[in-house]
């Protein structure tokens, strides 16, 4: 075989492959549409049961949520150092608020919804200087 028909076969064998890959791929597409048409609607109604059901066990634990510090003012005492030395220089008061984590709990925008407490669960919100809890 001469260079020239080798280079022709080499195209023409090309040429097949890509043939085959794109009938695969139609194949391929055609399947996952008739699965689509087919279960579509079924995932989509299921789907929005469990954000109905999700919802509503959200609201249950927020209202069911409680603690019997809820709202009390607490404080802890905080070590002060010096910051060349190193020494003990006195003790800082830290005042805070017990608060039940509920639906209508308050966070920071930046703060990611990964770091934020569980509904019901505890938290203590340290106090402002003018007296309101922080976020």
């Amino acid at each position: 075989m001469t260079r020239d028909e080798l280079d022709k076969t080499a195209i023409d064998a090309e040429k097949a492959f890509t043939a085959i890959k794109n009938e695969r791929r139609d194949k391929i597409q055609a399947f996952a549409a008739a699965i689509m048409a087919e279960y579509a609607p079924r995932v989509d109604e299921l789907h929005k049961a469990y954000g109905v059901a999700h919802d509503a066990l959200k609201a249950h634990i927020s209202d069911k949520a409680s603690h019997p510090w809820d709202g009390k003012r607490v404080f802890r005492m905080k070590s002060m150092y010096d910051r060349w030395s190193g020494r003990k220089i006195g003790k800082e008061r830290i005042d805070g608020i017990v608060e039940v984590v509920r639906l209508d709990s308050q966070f920071p925008v930046n703060m990611g919804t990964w770091s934020r407490p569980e509904l019901g669960s505890v938290i203590i919100r340290k106090v402002k200087k003018d007296g309101k809890p922080s976020l």
